[in-house]
């Protein structure tokens, strides 16, 4: 699945190695809840998510963004935060990255790919290497 729109705004890397990729959304409209009215009237930003991603040469990758916030004039100025359909709205991961961990667990197991997932890079190519 592609990313919709998404405009790298920096990339930086933490004292853990992982990088951090700040993104922010191109799009310029989102669709009210309530009333299905498609609003353009922006109204600023949510709170700075973090969402793991998929990762790069043994790396995490974590994308940053604010989702956009618009106004609906229609149900007297109900404010809602634009969705974008690369990552579901209470996830700490992407879509993709969710897809990446269903794969990992075909012929395996959860506390199996935990660990994997949760290990210094340094364990995973022990493992890999011996």
């Amino acid at each position: 699945m592609k990313m919709s729109e998404p405009r790298v705004i920096s990339v930086e890397i933490n004292e853990r190695g992982d990088y951090i990729v700040t993104v922010e959304s191109t799009r310029n409209s989102a669709v009210c809840p309530t009333c299905g009215e498609r609003l353009t009237k922006f109204n600023g930003h949510g709170r700075e998510i973090e969402l793991r991603h998929l990762p790069i040469l043994g790396h995490r990758v974590y994308i940053r963004i604010r989702p956009k916030q618009y106004e609906c004039l229609k149900c007297k100025g109900k404010i809602t935060t634009q969705k974008l359909d690369w990552y579901e709205t209470k996830s700490p991961h992407t879509k993709a990255y969710d897809r990446h961990l269903m794969l990992q667990l075909v012929n395996s197991t959860v506390l199996v790919i935990a660990h994997i997932l949760c290990s210094s890079k340094k364990v995973m190519w022990e493992r890999l290497d011996g």
